[in-house]
């Protein structure tokens, strides 16, 4: 395995081990932390943690090939120029196949490549399935990052970009999802479409939907306002409510699943089929909101409950809807704050390409390979005059399910927001 040695001047002496390896390879602070978790730095020849304090003439060893400078690429910022506006004629879509093993860099390290194949098979799963002359709409598969992490040489949707949109050599991701969610990720073509997409979710125009599995019975629609902070493995939810409407969490309740198909999906208690809106995504906004609300996603370890899937009690800044409890009713109609509900788009214009999927066998199965994870899949997005819809695989498996997520989107629509905070000039 290659090594690359560096050695600490004066200047680094008494500085944490991280700190001076983000100083001598040009490495974000973040890169430089990930190679000491993956335990890839020796100091003098041993094993070091990222805490250790480094002393003038130090040799720091990194072992394996280091990513390139920087940190790494943030899809989701907030601020944009209103410039250029959104092509609403869509093209076929488009389903390309990723690079294999042995291609991108995730052979594996265990002597037969089964990790590599494994990697590759989720790869090979990413797609293009729209394109207009702004925007292509991928599709992003579980088990797969969204952008390339600094300081992990792990393949991600972005390293795919050249195989998804070719002759495109500008195009950009503008979301980015965890790497256990699966779904649509929108990529912009070209500067001016990135500037209409940011403006557009600024305002509150951009309605994102997603499917879910959570842990309980949601017998009635939530409105969750609770403010999140943190940039850490752990979003912050606060108990005062985020003053940005196009921030709060909307869930509907859909189907709650007979204790069969619960048990099939791991469940240890009750779970439901849920539906999810947001506009303006928050890290971790989701699972974070749900979680508070008690009802954690089923199988998230991070904000879920290990032993248990039965519901707690509610957070405060959580909002029951007041109208019918209905599974598939809609809590902006009983909010006032979501009292300005644009003209939703006719059902015709959603295209509704189907997530590729491994031949023969669905999610569940195909899941185990990567470990055991929530379910959390973005369904379906609009904005300006485009109009994306993709269902998971695994909502096969969930008798009616199709139909109650396809019930929702007909009675969904965007609720554009007024945001109070300033785009930045």
């Amino acid at each position: 395995m290659p090594e690359t040695a560096f050695t600490a001047g004066q200047d680094l002496a008494g500085s944490r081990l991280d700190h001076a390896l983000a100083a001598l390879t040009g490495l974000s602070q973040r890169a430089a932390k990930r190679l000491c978790a993956d335990k890839r730095v020796f100091l003098n020849g041993r094993p070091a943690r990222q805490g250790l304090l480094v002393r003038a003439g130090d040799v720091l060893t990194i072992r394996g090939t280091a990513a390139a400078a920087g940190t790494d690429t943030a899809a989701d910022t907030d601020t944009a120029a209103d410039t250029g506006t959104a092509c609403d004629t869509l093209m076929a879509a488009n389903d390309c196949v990723a690079p294999g093993p042995g291609t991108d860099g995730t052979e594996g390290t265990d002597g037969t490549g089964a990790a590599g194949r494994q990697r590759a098979a989720t790869h090979s799963r990413a797609a293009c399935l729209v394109r207009t002359c702004d925007y292509a709409f991928l599709y992003k598969p579980s088990c797969l990052h969204s952008v390339h992490l600094a300081g992990r040489d792990t393949a991600s949707l972005e390293d795919l970009l050249p195989a998804l949109v070719p002759d495109c050599p500008q195009a950009e991701l503008l979301q980015r999802l965890d790497f256990e969610t699966s779904g649509i990720v929108t990529c912009a073509l070209h500067a001016q479409a990135r500037a209409a997409f940011r403006a557009a979710e600024h305002a509150g125009q951009v309605h994102k939907a997603y499917l879910t599995i959570v842990c309980g019975h949601l017998e009635k629609p939530l409105l969750i306002k609770a403010a999140l902070t943190g940039q850490g493995k752990r979003v912050r939810v606060h108990e005062y409510a985020d003053a940005d409407p196009a921030r709060w969490t909307r869930v509907v309740p859909l189907l709650h699943l007979a204790r069969e198909e619960a048990h099939v999906l791991g469940a240890s208690g009750p779970v439901t089929l849920a539906g999810c809106l947001i506009h303006r995504g928050f890290r971790h906004q989701i699972r974070a909101h749900c979680a508070s609300a008690g009802y954690p996603l089923l199988h998230d370890a991070l904000y879920g409950m290990q032993q248990s899937c039965t519901a707690q009690s509610q957070a405060p800044a959580v909002h029951t809807g007041t109208g019918a409890s209905s599974a598939a009713s809609d809590p902006a109609a009983s909010d006032p704050a979501a009292s300005d509900p644009a003209a939703s788009l006719p059902a015709s214009a959603c295209p509704a390409p189907s997530c590729p999927a491994p031949s023969g066998q669905g999610r569940a199965a195909s899941a185990r390979a990567c470990t055991q994870h929530f379910y959390l899949h973005h369904s379906r997005l609009e904005f300006c005059q485009n109009c994306v819809k993709c269902l998971p695989d695994w909502l096969t498996e969930i008798a009616g399910g199709l139909q109650q997520a396809e019930d929702w989107f007909a009675q969904s629509s965007i609720v554009a927001y007024n945001s109070p905070r300033k785009s930045s000039s």
